[in-house]
């Protein structure tokens, strides 16, 4: 373990990276989705991912202050004050322990954070949040930084009562009703939500159209547990699954967000249906092209996503 001491109010000295981080992706999203009320925490997760060739180094301090921070905007473009608390950790004279980060091409480093212990929300309201990175740590007048992706945070007025709580919750959801939608129109409509997830953290329209028995069963182990279990334990089951894809820890091709989508095929009968999609991902010397094919039944007249596979297609490089 190595440190450095220094005081954040004298150093004038400019950090200034010693490798070109063009290639270097950062991307923030919301961890534990939720409905948001004043007060609550907002943990989101920041994922660096090295998009180049070469190895990128970093620095990483033990207290994240000296590495991240956030920004955070009304709609009118209003920044929203810093906490007393990350105030006084980043203007103190202290020691900052720290240890060296190598991230290898195709590699991602990630973290959570909780955005009030950066930000002080003051008021509900709509908020655009952006995320801040310092691969040398926050130094100096001009520290060099990575910025992310932008999301879009929804405050509600503080709740005490539980109970009052999971009404509020419940009427949000209220709205999001299933429709008689065509096989094409429900894929369409499931990629468009995974979308909005990231940025809202309204992960109820992603599961709409999704049947997670289904889905769960589609891997042979899974559906070896599952079909073992008793009725309590498939509950249990289902609702970490449903948990485990908030996090993105399992079934990762139905998680991806694509750049744009063209939807190639689709066939049905009356309770079967097919839905083939060329799904492209846009990165800095390439395009990704990868055929989707999804797999739906009728439940109740409406048209539900069980199954899914991937297919690979030649990378196109960029002009």
């Amino acid at each position: 373990m190595k440190y450095i001491a220094f005081c954040l109010l004298l150093v004038s000295t400019i950090s200034i990276f010693a490798q070109n981080t063009q290639d270097i992706q950062f991307e923030i999203r919301y961890y534990n989705q939720k409905i948001y009320f004043l007060g609550d925490e907002i943990k989101v997760k920041l994922t660096l991912t090295n998009k180049g060739t070469d190895t990128f180094h970093f620095k990483v301090a033990d207290d994240k202050t000296f590495n991240v921070d956030f920004d955070v905007r009304t709609t009118t473009n209003i920044a929203s004050p810093h906490a007393e608390n990350f105030i006084s950790q980043t203007t103190t004279d202290q020691y900052v322990f720290y240890r060296n980060i190598s991230l290898e091409p195709d590699e991602e480093y990630s973290i959570v954070e909780n955005i009030t212990d950066y930000i002080k929300l003051e008021k509900p309201g709509l908020y655009i949040v952006q995320g801040l990175f310092y691969p040398e740590l926050r130094r100096g007048n001009m520290p060099s930084k990575l910025t992310s992706n932008k999301l879009t945070l929804n405050v509600r007025p503080p709740v005490n009562m539980p109970e009052m709580r999971t009404v509020v919750e419940a009427e949000t959801m209220k709205s999001l009703k299933r429709e008689a939608l065509s096989p094409d129109k429900v894929v369409a409509y499931t990629i468009h939500a995974r979308q909005h997830a990231s940025q809202t953290g309204e992960w109820e329209r992603f599961f709409l159209y999704l049947d997670l028995q289904g889905l769960y069963m589609q891997y042979e182990p899974r559906k070896k547990e599952y079909m073992n279990s008793s009725e309590q334990q498939r509950r249990i089951l289902l609702a970490r699954y449903k948990e485990n894809l908030k996090k993105e820890r399992v079934d990762q091709d139905i998680l991806l967000i694509p750049t744009s989508t063209n939807i190639v095929e689709t066939w049905y009968t009356g309770n079967e249906a097919q839905v083939k999609v060329d799904e492209y991902f846009e990165y800095p010397d390439f395009t990704d092209k990868r055929r989707y094919v999804y797999y739906l039944h009728k439940e109740n007249q409406t048209w539900l996503i069980y199954k899914y596979e991937v297919t690979n297609r030649p990378k196109v490089p960029k002009q």
